[in-house]
């Protein structure tokens, strides 16, 4: 049910799937997710971290969406 609308999904003691259209692109997806996971377990480390709501995170998505694009 995760997949459906994800191309990655975290397994509860049990590690994550991720895919994408060649092994490339799943692998990148598998480090990102891997990465978001460290951070956030720092985090955690120091505290409680504060969650975005929806609305923020939407923002952000609109931010990153030419993240490290030249601009035209």
């Amino acid at each position: 049910a995760a997949l459906r609308s994800n191309t990655a999904c975290l397994m509860a003691n049990h590690g994550m799937v991720a895919f994408a259209d060649d092994l490339e692109a799943a692998l990148s997806l598998a480090i990102e997710v891997e990465t978001l996971c460290h951070q956030y377990l720092v985090a955690r480390s120091a505290g409680t971290p504060v969650l975005l709501t929806d609305e923020e995170m939407d923002v952000v998505r609109g931010r990153l969406a030419n993240y490290g694009k030249p601009e035209a």
